[in-house]
């Protein structure tokens, strides 16, 4: 039943919580919290120490930041006039839910930066048929179903496509709907 599994679950937390209090033992989850804990602290004495250590803080993958580690930021550096946090990141490719990765924190502290926001509008990484035919699917109001997080307009850096499929086409994006009965 479920209650017999929540019994069980329960005991085995508190069994491996009081083994890592015995041990002295911490998990990464625990370094982070803490060190959220110690910036949202009043007394400010962790946010000051962070502070004076860091003058610009670089966040890459920043869609992948969970609700702990935005809190940080926020505290630590997004309210702060004399610092700077730069965040590098895409919002489409939050994908690490299963982290805690939230795309709503991501978003919350992104609004929280000021402008100037840069955009990379250059590919190097795909070929031009496959940009125009991804372009073309998100060429929809709201393709992500939210208005805070756009379609940015994309070029490829090569002029020419680099992959050919049969007969020396450039393959671009295809896709194959079938009516479920295949």
């Amino acid at each position: 039943s479920q209650s017999a599994l929540d019994t069980v679950v329960r005991d085995a937390l508190r069994r491996l919580l009081a083994h890592r209090a015995a041990t002295r033992t911490l998990a990464f989850d625990d370094l982070i919290t803490r060190l959220r804990d110690a910036v949202l602290d009043d007394s400010g004495a962790m946010t000051r120490a962070l502070r004076e250590r860091f003058e610009v803080v670089i966040v890459d993958e920043v869609q992948d930041t969970d609700p702990v580690q935005a809190s940080i930021l926020q505290r630590g550096f997004a309210e702060s006039p004399t610092h700077r946090l730069i965040l590098v990141g895409d919002p489409k490719q939050s994908i690490y839910a299963f982290r805690n990765a939230d795309v709503d924190s991501y978003v919350a502290l992104r609004n929280r930066c000021t402008k100037p926001w840069y955009c990379l509008d250059v590919s190097w990484r795909s070929d031009p048929a496959l940009i125009h035919g991804v372009q073309h699917l998100y060429a929809v109001e709201q393709p992500f179903l939210r208005a805070d997080i756009p379609a940015m307009q994309v070029r490829s850096a090569y002029p020419v496509p680099r992959i050919h499929g049969p007969a020396g086409q450039a393959p671009g994006l295809a896709l194959h709907v079938t009516d479920g009965t295949d």
